[in-house]
């Protein structure tokens, strides 16, 4: 290990270099800290990371791209860091395959109205005052998430920085947070089992639940993001890739390789020890899972995480599959959620997400292939503390299922050889991002315990803050952003 005096390596050291890391390293480091980046893993990205197989590059999750306004949290990072990602706008933006049906997701409100009242014949008079009140609750949660709040609540100073007259005029929004979606639904709705089924695993991708236990304002936002996906160029870690890249231009250093063992406080400084070193930093910013971050703290930082993680015992994990294909044929779109015609054992969904390289993107795979990536929920405990014959066993079963379904849903595509299939589960996931059993899939979002008792981005220790999905406001690309925009807001206010 490395010895020191008193003088610290670090203004702050970050742990974890997936979106939520790299943003509020980047952020940090363009202001004139000194900032360190630490990442178990030899990629970034996290759960939005990748892996090579000879000319293919895989993303280790089906997710897609969202928020990129102005006044929404990807759009006012990139901005932040004057970083222009190459996106491509998909319109639609994703095709929901129902009962061998498909239900288009097309950007323009009219369009998508048309769409969903005439897919759910049984609730036609309520779509459309259904779909206005979603829009008019997405758009004024990113208006009020635009101005400097301290959410969640955890001092009297929180609540004086959060003064302020333009927060007033969105204080209707509370309630939305500690009610349900399925309180708020008309009942011809409710009685649409169709149009029920639908909401319930759209909510799935994003609040990670469904209409009983989802609040209504995040409700409104994961109902809403299809209506502005883009495709990132080159694989969903393309943009962290522009944002490390501007972190290390301004002066950061980028540790990667480098898992975090124990970190310990003493006298206001931070002492964080790898497998062959240690550090001396004034502040933390960790992105690691809360349940992570049990294990490797001590005293009083530990027992605040140990509460937390009592209250949120688990999370939701993943299976996934993986290939490519050789193809002429010209697909809507790159996203797809595909309802299952019966329930695949070992799995907690009723649907799989696909995601599918762009035909122009020639840096994920060659001229006439795409990747194909495939995502369903799962349960870490079907995956783990059982015999490697078993989980072979488990692993094959789920995999030739999805397969068996993606085959029905694409038949142009089902003669075609799968290049490079592998499959990925909850052990997957551990062994990749070192997130405990696998857990990829943060905290899901529900009205008890409500949002604003998640763990609180700023912890009552000196300099110590918390990110990612397991932390305020969740899951998710433009949430975990959105987290490192309020941890960035924090240290501007309270450790300048």
């Amino acid at each position: 290990m490395n010895s020191h005096s008193n003088q610290t390596d670090f203004d702050y050291a970050v742990i974890g270099a997936g979106y939520a890391g790299v943003s509020i390293a980047a952020l940090l480091q363009k202001d004139g800290r000194k900032v360190a980046l630490f990442d178990s893993h030899s990629t970034i990205g996290g759960c939005a990371g990748y892996y090579k197989r000879k000319k293919f590059f895989f993303d280790a999750g089906a997710t897609t791209f969202s928020a990129m306004a102005p006044h929404e949290p990807v759009g006012k990072v990139f901005s932040l860091l004057n970083i222009k990602p190459n996106l491509i706008r998909l319109d639609p933006g994703m095709i929901i395959l129902l009962n061998d049906k498909e239900l288009i997701r097309y950007s323009n409100p009219d369009q998508w109205m048309e769409s969903t009242t005439n897919f759910f014949q049984n609730s036609q008079k309520s779509q459309e005052s259904f779909w206005k009140h979603m829009d008019v609750l997405n758009r004024r949660a990113f208006e009020f998430l635009d101005i400097p709040n301290f959410l969640p609540i955890r001092s009297l100073n929180d609540i004086f920085h959060s003064l302020n007259i333009k927060n007033l005029n969105y204080l209707s929004l509370i309630p939305s947070l500690f009610r349900s979606l399925k309180s708020y639904l008309n009942p011809s709705l409710v009685s649409d089992e169709l149009f029920y089924r639908f909401l319930t695993e759209q909510l799935m991708i994003t609040t990670q639940t469904g209409p009983e236990h989802a609040p209504l304002l995040t409700s409104a936002m994961g109902l809403s993001y299809p209506s502005s996906t883009y495709y990132p160029i080159g694989g969903m870690s393309k943009p962290a890739l522009k944002i490390l890249e501007k972190f290390q231009n301004d002066g950061g250093l980028f540790l990667k390789r480098t898992q975090i063992r124990n970190i310990s406080h003493d006298n206001q400084i931070y002492k964080l020890e790898s497998d062959s070193n240690s550090f001396l930093s004034k502040g933390i910013v960790s992105t690691l899972p809360i349940w992570n971050m049990k294990n490797i703290t001590d005293g009083k930082i530990q027992a605040y995480y140990t509460r937390f993680t009592k209250k949120y015992p688990q999370g939701p994990a993943a299976f996934t599959v993986y290939f490519g294909v050789q193809t002429k044929i010209e697909l809507k779109t790159c996203y797809y959620q595909i309802h299952l015609r019966e329930k695949i054992p070992f799995t907690s969904a009723g649907a799989i997400f696909v995601s599918f390289s762009h035909p122009d993107d020639l840096e994920k795979a060659p001229e006439g292939f795409r990747t194909v990536t495939i995502s369903i929920h799962t349960e870490s405990e079907y995956f783990l503390r059982i015999s490697k014959e078993e989980y072979q066993k488990r692993k094959e079963e789920v995999k030739l299922a999805i397969l068996k379904e993606f085959d029905f849903h694409f038949p142009d595509l089902a003669s075609e050889e799968k290049l490079f299939l592998e499959a990925g589960t909850p052990s997957t996931f551990e062994d990749y991002t070192g997130r405990m059993e696998g857990r990829v899939g943060g905290i899901a979002h529900s009205v008890r315990p409500s949002l604003l008792s998640l763990f609180p981005n700023r912890l009552p220790f000196p300099k110590f803050y918390q990110g990612g999905d397991t932390a305020f406001p969740g899951q998710g690309i433009p949430a975990v952003l959105q987290g490192s925009l309020q941890i960035y807001r924090n240290i501007n206010y309270y450790d300048n």
